[in-house]
């Protein structure tokens, strides 16, 4: 049966590991036939790529899709965090969230990453759903699963400061989150260890390492770089250039290779900040060194194919979607080893293990040694093969639609969908109303709190016309108390309110008589002072939309063009020129 399923990163990237993650995930669960969005922000590595300003009169989230990462993105307001460092956060989430479940029908939810609150207040909406449940209102059932892409919380990587609030969230946020998600999703067995120490059920466990896009590698690669020598023994480094992936230490391996071996080393990822700034300074002048920058999918295959060795001397890994992608080329890998590097790589058998991050001398002998020795090349080549074959994304999401949808199934997820395959179109608030446009109808709900005020299918409106909405009411009542002021002056003028007393405020004219006769009038037309200036104020231009027998409900102009939306959707061309008063 068909999911629909909402995967939330805190931003979206070409390059980094986690978002790529999270990135083909939404893709693969489309190409499977199901209904995927990625929930992010409105950060593309670490740069805002939608205003503030357009989320909110979006109603909350931005809907697009976008053509290079060929997945639908909603974007929903977020800001950098001053702590801790290097993550995003979501503003009101759970709110916003919860709009967006509403909209999509969205039944299962998986989240990535640690240290901020996407998790967190998924977690917190999911288990709200099922108290709602509990207490006899029915919300179709919501799975959520969590992948935590887990790094150790080091004292070689991070200060006194960040190591113990990573900690502290893992023993408490995290620690919550694994016991509440339906399945964890770990890359690498020692993850899963890792995960159970935290408290999270073994059963719920599922093996998801990464996954490599098997869709990229068979659809035709981008030809070779021209920048990079063609008769050469390529080395390659792939990844974001950071302080993490060590790449100093690659370019000083490359030293080691300027006059002999004909091994020459590319270096391709983003390359942003002091770090990639120290490692441009390093590889200048070094002739055996070419750096890519960020390149596309297709280039990017293009470079496996074309490369001899990877290189990764990483001091800290989950897993290494790169490696893996290496090892579907056939391509042997030289690592470090470290985190989910020494469960993918096995020296010897697919690659070659060196003594860690520093091991300058080590890598250099490794890659002499596969330039020396093909048959060492081509077993290992044979070995990488066999060992990643096993981790293609469309096997791995695969797998895991059958537990989702088998979860699914018993918890009654799929018996009340009339509207499953309704997509939303373009949302918007005004006026403190929010009006969205999907596939099928047309929803009205407070913006504030979100409820539904109207929810009208295109086929049930017979009318949608410009409108002029006048509160007659507010002329009503002050020409009433102005008529009321009017008689009691004139019938009971002892009951009217006493002039001399507000005589006592106006300064001696020499008139008297005419103060009198002035204040006893402002008294008198107060109510049709007031009320004039209001009514006027409370005069609005837009649209009023007829439904059912004699329903309707009224939308200010600035949802003209959802208006139009709907109106072309429905098919009828219900938009009437003339205008009608309310």
């Amino acid at each position: 049966m068909t999911m629909r399923v909402g995967v939330i990163m805190y931003e979206t990237s070409y390059s980094k590991g986690q978002e790529l993650v999270a990135e083909r995930m939404v893709r693969e669960f489309n190409r499977l036939g199901h209904d995927a969005y990625l929930i992010t922000s409105v950060y593309h590595d670490w740069e805002p790529v939608v205003s503030d300003e357009e989320v909110a009169k979006r109603g909350g989230y931005v809907h697009t899709f976008d053509e290079r990462l060929d997945i639908p993105v909603l974007r929903v307001g977020s800001e950098i965090a001053s702590w801790p460092p290097r993550r995003i956060l979501f503003r009101n989430f759970v709110g916003v969230l919860s709009q967006i479940v509403s909209d999509l029908k969205l039944n299962v939810l998986i989240t990535h990453s640690t240290l901020w609150n996407g998790p967190e207040d998924a977690t917190k909406f999911v288990v709200w759903n099922r108290q709602m449940n509990d207490k006899g209102a029915y919300n179709p059932p919501i799975l959520l699963c969590h992948m935590s892409h887990f790094q150790e919380a080091s004292d070689e990587r991070y200060t006194l400061e960040e190591r113990t609030f990573r900690e502290t969230w893992n023993a408490v946020s995290l620690k919550d989150i694994l016991q509440q998600a339906d399945f964890v999703l770990v890359t690498t067995p020692i993850e899963r260890s890792q995960m159970k120490e935290l408290g999270a059920d073994e059963s719920k466990c599922i093996l998801m390492p990464g996954g490599i896009d098997d869709e990229a590698f068979a659809e035709a690669e981008t030809p070779p770089d021209p920048r990079l020598p063609a008769s050469a023994k390529l080395v390659t480094f792939l990844g974001t250039v950071e302080e993490r992936k060590n790449v100093l230490s690659v370019v000083d391996v490359a030293r080691r290779f300027e006059s002999g071996e004909g091994v020459h080393f590319a270096i391709a990822g983003r390359m942003d900040g002091d770090y990639a700034e120290k490692v441009k300074a390093a590889a200048e002048g070094v002739g055996n060194v070419t750096l890519l920058g960020e390149i596309s999918d297709g280039e990017k295959v293009g470079l496996i194919k074309k490369s001899f060795a990877n290189i990764n001397l990483s001091r800290s890994e989950a897993l290494g979607i790169a490696q893996l992608e290496f090892m579907y080329g056939g391509v042997p890998v030289v690592t470090s080893g470290v985190g989910g590097q020494s469960w993918i790589v096995h020296d010897e058998v697919n690659g070659l293990v060196v003594r860690g991050p520093d091991d300058i001398d080590g890598a250099a002998a490794a890659i002499t040694r596969l330039a020396r020795n093909p048959k060492l090349r081509k077993r290992l080549s044979k070995g990488a093969l066999q060992t990643s074959s096993q981790m293609t994304l469309s096997s791995l999401i695969a797998s895991l639609s059958r537990r989702l949808n088998s979860r699914l199934y018993m918890e009654g997820g799929f018996s009340v969908q009339p509207e499953a395959r309704e997509k939303l179109i373009e949302a918007r608030v005004q006026g403190g109303k929010r009006v969205v446009v999907t596939t099928t109808r047309l929803i009205v709900s407070s913006a504030k709190e979100g409820r539904s005020i109207v929810s009208v299918p295109y086929g049930e409106i017979t009318r949608i016309s410009r409108s002029v909405r006048r509160r007659w009411s507010i002329l009503a009542v002050g020409l009433g108390l102005f008529c009321g002021s009017m008689t009691l002056a004139l019938i009971a003028p002892s009951q009217f309110p006493p002039v001399d007393v507000l005589l006592k405020l106006v300064p001696s004219m020499g008139a008297s008589e005419l103060a009198a006769l002035a204040v006893r009038a402002s008294l008198l037309f107060s109510p049709l002072i007031v009320a004039a200036p209001l009514f006027f104020a409370t005069v609005k231009d837009g649209y009023l939309v007829q439904y059912g027998q004699r329903q309707k409900v009224f939308l200010e102009r600035e949802f003209g063009r959802l208006l139009k939306i709907g109106d072309s959707l429905g098919g009828k061309s219900l938009f009437r020129p003339d205008a009608e008063e309310l």
